[in-house]
C-alpha cells in the first residue's frame, strides 16, 4: 500500500520508471521467444501478435507521459482505450490488479489530455486506485472518483476546455465533459 505522501507527487515521474521497465520486460520476452523457437516459427502462434499489442499500448501510455513533461514524442494522440490503459497503470503502481472491464472507449474528439488527468485524478484519489464512474447525462459525460485530500487539483484543468472538475467534501472528484468525447 502507497505511504499517503505520495499521493501529493505528480503521476509523470512514477509513470516513467514503471513503463520503462515494462517496456524492457517485454522486449525480452520477445527475445527469448526468438531464441527459443528461431526465427522460422510462427511468432504469432506463440504469442507474438499479443506482446506486440502491449508494447504499443506501453509505448502510448510512455509518450502521454512525457508528453506530459513537455517531450513531444507521442505521435499517436488519442487513443480509444487510453483511460483503460493509464489507469491500470496507476492500479499497478499501488499493487492491484488491472481492471476487469474496460472503461469507456475515448472518441477521436476526445483531447489527449484526458486520459492522463483522469490517470492522475485516481493517482491522487486514494490509495486504492479504484476506477472512476462513468455516466452519460444528455449530452455531458459525468466522471466520479475518490478523493484522499481537500486540497486544489494541483493540476491545469483550464487545459481541458468544455470540462468542469469539483471536488466534494464527501471526499470525491466530480469531472463534466462534453459526452461527445466517448463512444456512446
Amino acid at each position: 500500500m502507497a505511504e499517503k505522501e505520495n499521493i501529493r507527487e505528480p503521476l509523470a515521474p512514477r509513470l516513467l520508471p514503471l513503463l520503462t521497465e515494462r517496456m524492457g520486460r517485454l522486449r525480452n520476452e520477445i527475445e527469448a521467444m526468438r531464441a527459443s523457437h528461431g526465427h522460422s516459427a510462427d511468432l504469432a502462434f506463440l504469442g507474438l501478435d499479443e506482446l506486440g499489442e502491449q508494447i504499443d499500448q506501453t509505448g502510448w501510455a510512455l509518450g502521454v507521459s512525457c508528453a506530459h513533461g513537455g517531450a513531444d514524442v507521442l505521435m499517436e494522440r488519442n487513443r480509444e482505450d487510453g483511460a483503460t490503459l493509464l489507469i491500470n497503470c496507476v492500479r499497478e503502481l499501488r499493487g492491484k490488479p488491472p481492471l476487469s472491464d474496460a472503461l469507456p472507449r475515448l472518441s477521436a474528439s476526445c483531447p489527449p489530455l484526458l486520459p492522463y488527468f483522469l490517470a492522475q485524478l485516481v493517482w491522487w484519489g486514494s490509495d486504492q486506485a479504484d476506477s472512476p464512474s462513468f455516466l452519460i447525462v444528455g449530452d455531458v459525460l459525468q466522471i466520479c472518483g475518490a478523493w484522499a485530500w481537500n486540497d486544489e487539483v494541483p493540476f491545469p484543468v483550464a487545459e481541458l476546455q468544455d470540462s468542469r472538475l469539483s471536488l466534494h467534501g464527501n471526499n470525491t472528484w466530480h469531472l463534466e465533459v462534453p459526452a461527445s468525447w466517448v463512444h456512446s
